[in-house]
């Protein structure tokens, strides 16, 4: 059973990762995203992506959900990757936000894990790795287009 998010309404980030987000979100030369809701998106697209969910105690100052609300596909892949988890279209009732909120942290926690060690850990810059990582996640056999996902985020191009 996966660990209960106390604050339903919230997005936890793992702790693990703060080096993480003060690199990519902080207002600094190497920044590339403009909130750490755009990075928890595409982390939890890549952890989907890579079929692992991983969980987590130890947080950072929770998101609240409705930051997200501005984002172009996050309803949508939220609700997708809870449906594919699941299996069960019911997951969607108001009454299961809490656990599509989890099935998401976990998923943005492994897909953290793969931005640290493919954006973070490797040299050049950081904007082009993501980039980079970006393309290498959606091949031109994918139903969405690299330059889609791309799209999507407010990128500090």
């Amino acid at each position: 059973m996966p660990e209960k998010n106390n604050i339903p309404d919230r997005v936890r980030q793992p702790k693990k990762y703060e080096q993480l987000f003060e690199i990519l979100w902080q207002q600094n030369d190497e920044s590339v995203f403009s909130s750490k809701a755009e990075l928890m998106l595409l982390a939890a697209g890549i952890g989907f992506k890579e079929g692992k969910r991983t969980s987590f105690s130890e947080s950072l100052e929770p998101i609240r959900i409705s930051t997200f609300d501005n984002l172009k596909f996050f309803y949508m892949l939220f609700n997708t990757i809870a449906v594919a988890e699941t299996g069960d279209i019911n997951i969607l009732a108001n009454e299961k936000l809490n656990e599509r909120v989890i099935i998401f942290e976990e998923y943005a926690c492994t897909g953290l894990e793969v931005i640290n060690d493919l954006v973070i850990n490797q040299p050049g810059k950081k904007l082009d790795n993501v980039i980079s990582l970006i393309q290498s996640q959606y091949s031109e056999n994918s139903a969405v287009s690299a330059e889609d996902i791309l799209k999507g985020f407010d990128l500090n191009l």
